[in-house]
């Protein structure tokens, strides 16, 4: 009898140690990949409709990206004052999507800059020959778009051994390759397929399991 009640202590200490280092990380609670398995497609299919015409937007919708990243500094800090013990894994994978999402804010401002440039020289250029250049710098963004989103998937699935997110990481990668191939506006469609294959599936599963462990906790 000793030995069971020892046995469901130490179970509950299991348990509620497990919750202290998943409780409040973006990551493991799929807070995270969910904010960006969102957002990424939202961006991706609402430039594709503008690709078709279908729809016009007065702003790039790409700057939400920006908006996102405000969100995941914020929850980030907030949750990291109730964190009661922090892991260097964690310190690793939260830096890693910090860095991550900068990057991806960055990527955006640069290709806005990259854009307006080349929109004044395609512009001359046509002025001058009379015909419309070759080269459309837009036809090769999304590859490394893709590529940088396998990076924390594929980081963050390798050290936690969590599989989803490593497969979802790789995909982004494949995909990356793909979109070398294909027109642009099915590229936006890649990059949705991406973003919801490396965060938002993940994202969900880490959710569940984090549901699941807190009710254990609190039974």
């Amino acid at each position: 009898m000793k030995d069971k009640e020892l046995s469901y202590e130490e179970s509950f200490v299991l348990i509620n140690k497990m919750i202290n280092t998943a409780k409040n990380n973006l990551h493991d609670s799929g807070i995270g990949p969910m904010l960006w398995g969102i957002v990424i497609p939202v961006c991706s299919i609402e430039t594709f409709l503008e690709i078709k015409e279908v729809i016009t937007l007065p702003f790039s919708i790409w700057f939400l990206t920006v908006i996102a990243l405000i969100i995941q500094v914020y929850v980030s800090i907030k949750q990291s004052k109730n964190r009661k013990a922090i892991h260097y894994d964690d310190v690793a994978i939260n830096l890693i999507w910090m860095v991550f999402g900068i990057g991806i804010g960055m990527i955006v401002w640069i290709n806005s800059a990259v854009f307006n440039e080349l929109n004044i020289l395609q512009s001359d250029f046509f002025s001058i020959t009379g015909k419309k250049a070759a080269f459309h710098f837009s036809e090769f963004t999304s590859a490394y778009f893709l590529l940088w989103y396998g990076f924390p998937g594929i980081i963050t699935g390798g050290i936690k051994k969590f599989k989803p997110m490593l497969i979802g990481g790789i995909i982004c990668w494949v995909l990356s390759i793909v979109t070398l191939y294909t027109h642009v506006a099915n590229d936006m469609l890649l990059v949705a397929i991406g973003a919801i294959a490396a965060w938002l599936i993940p994202g969900i599963i880490l959710r569940r399991k984090y549901s699941i462990l807190n009710q254990k906790v609190h039974v």
